[in-house]
């Protein structure tokens, strides 16, 4: 009988399973069930570590959450991915916000309001205890990593802040910060200037150390500085796409540009072929970040033809997931959910609409398997 052959170095294992798309953990699921020397490399933590680096221009976009109306909200997995949540259905729960593996959720039924942060990955869930000022008649929140220095390529189980925004009685904008370490919100910090600002919900963009967050009623863009904690007006939206001019250009989204600039996205029918045309602008750099005559630059208009809507029906732009490689915009038309990606121009369905708002949060993140737990949480990654 012959000898077995040789098995592999494992540095040139680890190199083949480094190279597994990123979007589909279940590779690295039933990789580890190979072999206990197999398990062994891809629980270490320098694996994990390399894993994430090889691919940190271009964290996996693992799926979105769309609000069902009066229902909560449901995970739906891009087409790629292999991920699946346990719980998907956060009965009761509407999707905010998604960044750095979290996901932030608003339950506002039976006359009871709070907020709460789902890690899917890990499937756990914590209520946010209630804090001043919270949940007026115009807001928007946020929520992120909560580490000094992180990297962000594996955080989702550290700890977290969130950054919420609205206005008061007195008209005046304001921020609170809760943080998971102290499991406390912070005193209001307030905007200066009688502006009785409506935030749109979910309508938000990460950029560096900054948020942004876009208040519809004035076509301002508002900031919140993460370093200093403190937030004041950014930009103001060019006038075409401020107010009930927009009633024709559906639901403007916040979205950042490849090279770190804010920028917006929307849908209107193109003025020469009458087809759908999603139009993408970006902030000109300019010698002040609060400048009122800020510069914005038109970068690409994508003609929507790939999604083959009938004519006369809506299209809206429903959210933005970004990372180095460019990113995607989700569109929400009658007949499904699509993306649009931002390099290729290509689109494709990802879901279905019925029954969903026109709004959706994107989840993305890496998701690393725990080779002990493949067996038994083998629906995670199908």
């Amino acid at each position: 009988m012959a000898p077995p052959p040789p098995e592999l170095l494992e540095e040139l294992v680890e190199e083949i399973l480094l190279r597994l798309p990123s979007d589909d953990p279940a590779s690295l699921a039933r990789a580890a069930l190979v072999s206990k020397r197999w398990r062994r490399l891809i629980s270490g933590g320098g694996f994990i570590r390399r894993l994430s680096e090889f691919h940190r221009s271009s964290p996996p976009l693992l799926g979105f959450l769309c609000n069902q109306f009066h229902a909560g909200s449901l995970f739906v997995p891009t087409p790629s991915s292999s991920f699946r949540p346990s719980n998907a259905n956060r009965h009761g729960l509407r999707a905010i916000h998604a960044c750095h593996g979290r996901v932030l959720l608003h339950h506002a039924q039976w006359g009871r309001e709070g907020l709460f942060v789902w890690d899917p990955i890990a499937d756990k869930q914590r209520e946010l205890p209630m804090g001043p000022q919270l949940f007026p008649t115009g807001w928007n929140a946020a929520v992120l990593c909560g580490e000094a220095g992180c990297d962000h390529l594996g955080c989702h189980r550290g700890p977290f802040l969130v950054v919420f925004v609205g206005h008061g009685h007195d008209d005046n904008a304001f921020s609170l910060v809760y943080s998971s370490e102290a499991n406390a919100w912070s005193k209001p910090i307030y905007v200066e200037g009688q502006h009785e600002y409506a935030f749109e919900m979910g309508n938000s963009v990460l950029l560096g150390s900054t948020l942004y967050f876009k208040a519809s009623n004035y076509g301002r863009v508002l900031k919140y500085d993460l370093l200093t904690q403190k937030m004041s007006p950014a930009v103001r939206l060019p006038a075409e796409v401020q107010g009930t001019q927009m009633r024709q250009r559906n639901n403007t989204v916040l979205i950042a540009t490849e090279d770190g600039r804010l920028g917006f996205a929307f849908a209107a029918v193109h003025e020469s072929n009458r087809g759908y045309a999603l139009y993408l602008s970006s902030r000109e750099h300019g010698p002040d970040d609060d400048d009122e005559g800020a510069r914005w630059a038109q970068d690409k208009v994508i003609m929507l033809d790939g999604l083959k809507i009938d004519a006369g029906s809506e299209v809206q732009v429903a959210g933005f997931a970004g990372n180095r490689a460019g990113g995607v915009v989700f569109i929400w038309t009658c007949a499904g959910f699509f993306t649009v990606d931002l390099k290729s121009w290509k689109s494709k369905k990802v879901g279905e609409s019925i029954g969903f708002s026109p709004i959706v949060v994107p989840y993305v993140s890496f998701c690393i398997p725990v080779p002990e737990q493949s067996k038994t949480r083998s629906s995670l990654y199908r």
